[in-house]
């Protein structure tokens, strides 16, 4: 996230640095390295590597989508994303404080983007910054005069809402960037990457798109959530819950007859002394009221232990999403 906010488009796995950390042995990788803030006028920005299922385009949708691949429930994604955010929007106070002269920062700024320039007011609310943000505008609107409501804030000027005013103003200038004296100090763990020179590419006229749905991203967030119910109520032998995260429709596998499969799930389960079930990698996909899940599941029983590729189709149906389908392997 910090090279869609920085239009880091040096990020390639080519270049690798290693910091040396007081509290280990040794050294560990660094999470930045080579970093490449580069000044652009096109609201479409493309980093070198992809993040998500639109590929390197550097937007907040794209990235939430390809959550995950990285093992990230959308939850955990979101606050690592606000967590970001909260100290790139603050980037001109280390610049400042290495002593950067206000003209080569006013060449840097068009680099850096705004929340609200790489996301839709609807994916904004998923953050930790949007939660806050709305609970204070409903505590203002409950104390504001009934013929002041609706109208717009004084300090509003972006449709939709943000997390945090616009700190900066985008100037655009076709000198090279910072010197590899300035510092950046962007990360959550305030890691220091040097700034390198480069020439300023020229400006872009591509626009931004749509992005995918937001409903898309929330319906993921609700499948993730109701395959790992299934399986914590696997994991604590609860029967009653267990079967209830499958369709009326669902296909036993082999053909088996619904009611005979549920009897056998009932013994094998609860004749277990405990049970745990655990999901990694898991990969989701969408499409209408379908959806489409694998993931690696690790099963453990008394003394088995095992590992298979699963796969679970599921169906929306009402405000719940259902399993119709399930097959191991491949």
């Amino acid at each position: 996230m910090f090279n869609h906010f920085a239009s880091n488009d040096s990020d390639h796995l080519h270049d690798h640095g290693f910091l040396r950390d007081p509290r280990l042995p040794g050294w560990r990788l660094s999470p930045l390295y080579d970093v490449l803030p580069r000044p652009c006028l096109a609201t479409e920005r493309y980093p070198h590597l992809g993040v998500g299922p639109q590929g390197r385009l550097a937007t907040l949708e794209n990235a939430l989508a390809g959550h995950a691949m990285l093992s990230l429930s959308m939850a955990r994604a979101c606050a690592l994303i606000d967590e970001v955010w909260q100290v790139v929007r603050r980037w001109k106070v280390p610049f400042e404080r290495s002593g950067v002269s206000d003209g080569d920062i006013a060449r840097i700024a068009p680099a850096f983007r705004h929340l609200d320039d790489i996301s839709t007011a609807a994916t904004r609310k998923l953050l930790p910054c949007g939660v806050l943000r709305a609970r204070r505008e409903r505590f203002a609107a409950a104390r504001m005069p009934a013929r002041l409501r609706g109208q717009p804030h004084r300090g509003d000027n972006r449709q939709g809402g943000t997390c945090m005013h616009r700190p900066w103003i985008g100037l655009f200038g076709g000198a090279p960037l910072l010197s590899a004296a300035a510092l950046l100090c962007f990360t959550p763990a305030m890691l220091r990457a040097q700034v390198v020179t480069a020439p300023a590419p020229a400006p872009s006229g591509a626009l931004m798109g749509q992005g995918p749905d937001i409903a898309g991203i929330a319906g993921i967030a609700e499948v993730e959530t109701a395959v790992r119910a299934w399986a914590a109520a696997w994991s604590a032998r609860d029967v009653p819950r267990y079967l209830a995260a499958y369709a009326s429709d669902f296909t036993p596998p082999r053909g088996q007859d619904r009611a005979l499969w549920e009897a056998e799930r009932r013994a094998r389960i609860t004749d277990k002394a405990a049970i745990s079930v655990g999901i990694d990698s898991l990969v989701i996909s969408i499409r209408g009221t379908s959806a489409n899940v694998t993931f690696q599941q690790t099963y453990s029983a008394d003394r088995l232990r095992e590992k298979s590729r699963k796969t679970l189709e599921l169906q929306r149906v009402g405000n719940r999403w259902l399993i119709r389908r399930e097959s191991a392997g491949g």
